[in-house]
């Protein structure tokens, strides 16, 4: 992700011992053999946590070099895309909640051999970008080996849609125009009168922060 995005930040969080050496030895190894590869504006910081539950649970976490202490909205609460890798034992369903509430709308997350969780539509607050899952190969073609992929954006809050309906007078003539020209108007009022009151019952669930 360092090397081939435009990503100028990159936040990792380690949950076990062998996980946090083996990025210490990769890190090493490229500065020794690789020197500048990675550029100077890139930061690359990992986190060693007890668990990514803690984490979210604004338990500190500390960095691996340096040996700050960081909590989730400073390491990775901006973050726009978010990668989650599925761990033996650990509760991803919780994890993603966790992820869907704390993270901004419109926030994109990967999730990487989670099973489960795709192909419903706002699922745990996540909106799927994906029909299914992708099947990625794992391995050897030989193996037939797969892990599964999902794509995922963080779905806004009843009421940050309320917030951001653009105007509930263009509201109101949309549904007026719409209904008018119906070849069908309704007896008992008309066409407009039933729009009005459409129209005003859209808008009084906004207003009140109802509107789903």
């Amino acid at each position: 992700i360092a090397f081939d995005t435009g990503a100028d930040r990159i936040s990792a969080l380690c949950v076990s011992e062998a996980a946090c050496r083996t990025f210490t030895s990769a890190k090493t190894l490229l500065r020794e053999l690789a020197p500048g590869r990675l550029p100077w504006h890139k930061h690359l910081e990992v986190a060693k946590a007890s668990s990514a539950e803690a984490f979210l649970n604004q338990q500190p976490a500390e960095l691996l070099e340096g040996g700050k202490t960081v909590d989730f909205d400073s390491f990775c609460g901006s973050a726009s895309v978010v990668i989650v890798h599925s761990t033996p034992g650990g509760n991803d369903v919780g994890i993603l909640t966790a992820l869907a509430a704390k993270l901004a709308p419109g926030t994109i997350l990967l999730t990487i051999g989670v099973d489960g969780v795709g192909g419903s539509p706002c699922v745990l607050g996540l909106m799927p970008l994906l029909k299914g899952p992708l099947e990625l190969p794992l391995g050897s073609d030989e193996l037939m080996l797969k892990i599964p992929l999902n794509i995922f954006a963080v779905a806004p809050a009843a009421v940050h849609i309320a917030r951001w309906v653009p105007s509930l007078d263009g509201l109101r003539s949309a549904i007026e125009s719409s209904a008018s020209g119906r070849d069908d108007p309704p007896a008992d009022g008309g066409a407009d009168a039933q729009a009005a009151a459409v129209a005003d019952a859209i808008a009084g669930r906004s207003v009140t922060g109802e509107a789903a």
